[in-house]
């Protein structure tokens, strides 16, 4: 019964063999495991003169030396002795296995670069290989298993390395950040162009985001640096209406700094975090001090507003002003004329999706900035595989 089990083994391995190659290979020399000639046993050096992926080369002395100690036991005995004999296999699924990967390794460990793709392929094929151990019963003290077991492992840290090279992730992050910058800047000029009467703004020679910091008032500008005295003067009627506040926050919050000043460094970037902070942490500490002799919930909200005092003080911001348009006058609003009867419904109904659209801006700007900004930093420092393992 063994020996008939044993008989049916060989062929039911190179199906299986095949149908795996055929699911995780794409290369049509490499498909053809089970009717080619080519996988046939060959030398049990490396083969390679000189190599650039230690891991694949590691591998490949793995495969050789499992063909060097690989040996068929006798079950015949003489004179009570059981009688081991050696057989050099050739032809049957593990030589072809064992071969097929020695030449992947083989063409692969002398490269500079390995494909990620191809990398995944060779691990997903020994990956399902384990997967099949009462195909493959072990008589060597070194299996075939094993062997393919410590190939995996050599592969995944191979894998590892092409992750940390490889810079796919920065690049589409860096892409997703370049298309929201235009989406925010073109939202932006809308605001503070299209429903108003702000002709300061022709005098303008951008709308851009990082041209209107130079025509910042000083109070609060994000980056003094920036400033342009003739631009101010321009525009310092426009931005005391409640279009041009409206605007002026949204372009001084640390998110858009941090979205469109992105080329500066952490300390630079710091600085003006500090910058747009610094006078609300002095207006609120009073009210820090007055919540602190409360015996519920000041450590809690404390700790939020630290940490979120830039976005509570906009937010707090857009609330007034848009108070200011539901009840105030609107001679100062900045908003075109065809946009100011505080009678007409559906003109009030204009100024409430200007105030909608500037709040979506403001948690726009606050998601990207603080979740896809940081992605793609560590994306470009540390790879695919930083993104991966902070994912």
């Amino acid at each position: 019964m063994r020996r008939a089990f044993t008989s049916q083994l060989p062929p039911q391995q190179i199906d299986t063999l095949q149908q795996l190659v055929t699911k995780n290979l794409s290369d049509p020399a490499l498909q053809a495991f089970a009717g080619s000639d080519d996988f046939v046993v060959t030398s049990t050096e490396r083969g390679v003169q000189r190599w650039e992926q230690a891991h694949l080369v590691a591998a490949l002395d793995v495969l050789n030396t499992y063909q060097r100690e690989r040996r068929a036991r006798s079950a015949c005995q003489l004179g009570g002795l059981r009688l081991a004999r050696s057989k050099e296999y050739k032809r049957d699924p593990r030589t072809r296995m064992v071969e097929l990967l020695k030449r992947w390794l083989r063409s692969n460990a002398g490269c500079a670069s390995v494909a990620e793709d191809e990398v995944r392929g060779i691990c997903a094929l020994c990956r399902d290989i384990l997967n099949h151990p009462a195909l493959f019963p072990a008589r060597n003290p070194r299996s075939f298993l094993q062997s393919v077991a410590e190939v995996y492992d050599h592969l995944q840290l191979q894998l590892k390395e092409v992750l940390d090279r490889d810079r796919t992730c920065a690049e589409l992050a860096q892409r997703v950040l370049s298309l929201s910058r235009n989406l925010i800047a073109d939202a932006i000029a809308y605001l503070i162009v299209a429903p108003t009467d702000l002709r300061q703004t022709d005098s303008l020679p951008s709308l851009e985001v990082v041209a209107l910091w130079q025509s910042l008032p000083d109070e609060g500008h994000p980056l003094p640096g920036r400033v342009d005295p003739a631009l101010q003067k321009v525009m310092c009627d426009a931005w005391d209406s409640t279009c041009g506040r409206f605007v002026a926050a949204l372009v001084s919050t640390p998110w858009c700094v941090r979205m469109f000043n992105g080329s500066r460094s952490e300390e630079g970037e710091q600085a003006a975090l500090e910058l747009t902070e610094g006078a609300s942490m002095q207006r609120s500490a009073s009210a820090h001090i007055h919540r602190r002799s409360s015996p519920v919930g000041w450590d809690a909200e404390v700790t939020a507003s630290d940490r979120r005092l830039g976005a509570a003080e906009v937010r707090s911001l857009i609330a007034s002003l848009s108070q200011q348009l539901e009840t105030g006058s609107l001679r100062a609003s900045g908003f075109a004329g065809a946009f100011r009867d505080p009678q007409d419904l559906g003109q009030r109904q204009v100024r409430r999706r200007y105030v909608e659209l500037v709040e979506l801006l403001l948690d726009l700007m606050y998601l990207l900035s603080e979740v896809l900004v940081q992605f793609h930093r560590v994306g470009d420092g540390l790879g695919d595989y930083g993104m991966i393992r902070m994912s």
